[in-house]
């Protein structure tokens, strides 16, 4: 991921990958502050992962079963991310460009970004699926 996350996500992060705590920062309801327009995330990892558990049908089994592990009866509150979450769709967005065929010139001239960037974009995608193989998770499948 391009961009650093904010520590309370990247605690998460840590715990079922970037992608899996960024879908679940993009799909958890959020809940009012105050009076104020801002909105934050909250959400309660319980203690023993019921199957029909919400948290199941954002982030998938695997990853709320690390999150029951780790944080199990924990209130978690967690930063928004959408500097983020925007990176993280223009990388998926450019990758899938790439593979589609188009130049690097033309993906720059579609999203507005240098062809450098671009090539940035496609070389962190490659160096993660290198580091996934080297762990032996060759699976790139995002929940």
């Amino acid at each position: 991921m391009a961009e650093a996350l904010p520590d309370s996500v990247q605690q998460i992060a840590e715990v079922i990958g970037a992608d899996s705590a960024l879908t679940l920062v993009r799909n958890w309801p959020r809940i009012s502050v105050n009076a104020s327009k801002r909105t934050r995330i909250a959400f309660y990892v319980p203690k023993k992962l019921l199957p029909n558990a919400p948290l199941i049908e954002v982030v998938g089994a695997d990853a709320a079963a690390k999150l029951v592990e780790r944080f199990g009866g924990s209130l978690m509150f967690l930063a928004d991310c959408d500097k983020s979450l925007r990176a993280q769709s223009l990388s998926k967005a450019v990758i899938a460009a790439i593979a589609a065929g188009a130049t690097t010139t033309n993906v720059g001239r579609v999203f507005n970004i240098s062809q450098r960037h671009a090539r940035r974009i496609v070389q962190a995608d490659l160096n993660a699926k290198d580091a996934r193989m080297k762990r032996g998770d060759d699976s790139s499948h995002t929940p």
